[in-house]
This record gives C-alpha cells, structure tokens and sequence, in this order.
C-alpha cells in the first residue's frame, strides 16, 4: 500500500517532525512507453519519526518511442490478413464449358440426297404397278389422254415445286392458272385477237402478278403463303367478274399435241432440277429457308429467292393454265381449287420439302403422274368429285409424313456436314 502524509493541523503532543519532501520521480526512460517509478521518500526526521512519501510525479512523461521494426521479408499474410488473388479458376471452382450448339444439317450435300433418291425409286415402283393394274380395273383407261394432262398439269406443279424449293409457296398457282387461261380466252373470243398471242398475253399477265407478289414479299418480309392467299383470293374475284362466271369457248383453236406438254413438262421438272443441284444457284434462290425473327427483314438475299421464286412459279402456272384451256377449248372462270390441290398433292408425295430448299430429282414427275391416274381411275369407276377430294386430301396429308421422314433422315446422314446453327436471336 501507498503511505499517505500527515495532517498539517493535528496537534497531537509528541508529533514527530515532518521530513525533507522527496525528489521528483524520475522521467520516463527513452522509449519506454510508461513513465518512472515512484520517488523513494525524504529522511528519517530529527526525532526518529517515520519517513514522510514523497508526493512525486506517479508517472513521468513517457518517451518518443523508438522507430519500429520492419517486418520480415517474405513473411506470410497474418489470420486476418487481405485475401491473396486467386488464379485462374479461383473462387468456387472453375465454370463447366458450355455445350456445343446444335448443329444444323446443310440442305445441298449428296448425303441429303440419297433419301429423295430412294423415295424416289419406291415412287417409280408404284407407277409401274399401277400402270399395269388401272388397264385391268379400266378397260377405257387411255394413255395418251394421261399423258397430255399429266404435261400441262405437271408444269402447274412444277411451278409449285420451284416455289417450295425457295422457301416461297405460291399458293396462287391454281388461281393464276386459271386467269391466264381466261385472259387468253377472252381476248380470242371478245376481241378477236389470234389464240396463240390472246394466251401469251394471258401468260404474261399472270407472271407481272407474281412479280409483284414476289416483291411484296421481299419488301415487307412476309409469309410468302399469305400473301399468294390474298393474290390468289384477288385474281379470282376479277376472273370471274370479267367473265362473268360463264364458259368462254375458244373461237380459234390450236392443236398442240399432249405429248409437246408432257416433254415440256420433263424438261421443265427434272432441268431445274439438275439446275438446283448447283450450289450457287441453290444457296442463293433459297435464303428464305432458315427460321427467324419475324421483327427483323430476312435481308437481301431471301428477298431475291422470294421474287424468283414466285415470278418463275407464276410463269409456269400461266403455261399450264393455257394448256389447261386449250385442252377443254374453253375458259371456266373461278374453277381453280381442283388445280391447287392436285399440284400440292403431287409436289408433297413427290418428296420436295414443305420446309423449302430440299428435294429430288424425279419426285415432282412421279408425283403427278400418280395423282393423274388416281384422280383418272375415280372418274372412270363414276365416283363423285367429293370422293376425289378426300383422295386428293389424303394423299396431302400423306405427303407431309413423306416430307418429314425426308428431312429427318436427310438432317442424320448429312450430320457429318452439319454446321453450328445460328445463335438465336433477342429483341
């Protein structure tokens, strides 16, 4: 414990004598961080009291510290220490790579091919079977009748074709079929203009519609199937109102044999095919193909596929439309759908691709030739035109499977070719 001093008034007798006050407490030592020790007390006094304490400094002012030691060098980070950078693929642990995209089968190899080839052949095998049992079931049965229809029909189909393989379905063949022939019709019959120049009059008209079908198309980057709808619904309201929904008979007419459409046809149907087969032509009449956001313009290049497309099917729809007239010497203004929905049913069981872009060789010919003698077989059995219909819609309905099982198989035998699909895109 610390003494205390005495009180100065206390008059206690025999109070000893006071002692000498103490020294001052010693300053703190350099660099120490606490000042000196206590004073030590004064002298006994004179009569042998105790020794007063002195009342020095508690605590001297400490010293300026020395400078501190530097660290060691190297020495590790303390337990609280920043947290050292991590390498690559710190953290949790480095992400796994993304998957691979989808790739997507190119649609022009040989290896697409092959299946359509194939198809093809089965096709070819119907047609012999059938060509040697209709005879039995029909004695009427006429081959050289089959033969001219199957040519100017099959070049309507073959415009429906040319328009599936660049993505564009024109929809309006049956209908610009039927107006050129009515165009020709009128012309010959009204106007007294020669038949030949009345149907390539008729011909040309129908191909300036496609044209601008075709630019419609392109410009506002549209469903070429809708917009051939509304053509179609638009040359079949004015066909009808300008002939007054009456037959039209040819005044002059000229004899073309059968035979000269069927090879026209032919030459029509299996030349744009092998024409098809030139990657170039191939890559650029068919851009439209690929999905894609409807917000954004398909671009340059579907533009030019839709216009060729379209202005070519029209072309060949109006040629088959005249052969069409010139076959019946008359014009029947508005019936259309029966052209439509044969060629569509031809162009399906033929194996061209609903999707655009693929198809065969031989397919569309083969194609025609079956509903031909399908639709010529239920004629000569009496059938009614309901029961054609549901044939001719069956055999649609048939060829969507075909085009399908086509483009799968396709898509697997070309997977070796396939290229990365492209990233979707976002608004």
């Amino acid at each position: 414990m610390t003494d205390h001093p005495s009180d100065p008034t206390d008059d206690t007798p025999n109070r000893p004598t006071p002692g000498a006050s103490g020294a001052p407490g010693y300053p703190g030592a350099p660099g120490s961080s606490s000042g000196g020790p206590y004073a030590p007390g004064g002298a006994a006094g004179a009569h042998g009291g105790p020794a007063a304490p002195s009342p020095g400094t508690p605590y001297g002012p400490g010293g300026s510290g020395g400078p501190g030691s530097p660290g060691a060098p190297g020495g590790a980070p303390g337990p609280y220490g920043p947290r050292a950078a991590g390498g690559p693929g710190g953290g949790y642990g480095a992400a796994p790579p993304p998957p691979p995209p989808p790739r997507v089968a190119r649609g022009g190899g040989l290896e697409a091919l092959v299946p359509h080839l194939v198809w093809e052949g089965v096709l070819l095998v119907v047609v012999i079977v059938l060509a040697v049992v209709v005879p039995l079931v029909g004695p009427a049965f006429a081959f050289s009748d089959l033969i001219a229809r199957v040519g100017y029909l099959g070049l309507i189909a073959s415009g429906l074709a040319f328009s599936f393989r660049t993505g564009t379905p024109n929809l309006a063949v049956g209908a610009l079929a039927v107006s050129a022939g009515a165009i020709g019709a009128g012309l010959s019959a009204h106007s007294g203009w020669p038949a030949l120049l009345a149907m390539l009059v008729g011909v040309i008209v129908v191909t300036v519609v496609g044209a601008v079908a075709g630019l419609l198309v392109a410009a506002l980057s549209v469903p070429a199937w809708a917009v051939t709808i509304g053509v179609a619904v638009v040359v079949t309201a004015v066909t009808f109102s300008a002939g007054q929904g009456v037959v039209v008979p040819l005044q002059s007419v000229v004899e073309i044999p059968g035979s000269l459409w069927f090879l026209l046809f032919l030459l029509v149907s299996l030349g744009g095919a092998a024409l098809w087969r030139v990657p170039g032509v191939r890559t650029a009449l068919s851009a439209s193909r690929p999905s894609a956001d409807p917000a954004r313009w398909a671009g340059f290049r579907a533009g030019i596929g839709a216009l060729v497309g379209i202005t070519v099917s029209s072309l060949l729809a109006g040629l088959g439309g005249v052969g069409y007239t010139i076959a019946l010497r008359s014009s029947v203004p508005g019936s259309n759908d029966g052209l439509l929905w044969g060629s569509l049913a031809a162009v399906l069981i033929g194996g061209v691709s609903v999707f655009g872009r693929r198809a065969g060789i031989a397919g569309t010919v083969l194609g025609v030739v079956i509903v031909q003698i399908a639709q010529t077989v239920m004629a000569l059995l009496g059938l009614s035109a309901t029961w054609t219909s549901v044939v001719t819609g069956l055999l649609i309905i048939v060829g969507l499977g075909v085009s399908r099982g086509l483009e799968s198989i396709g898509a697997g035998l070309a997977g070796g070719r396939a290229r990365p699909a492209p990233p979707p895109r976002t608004t």
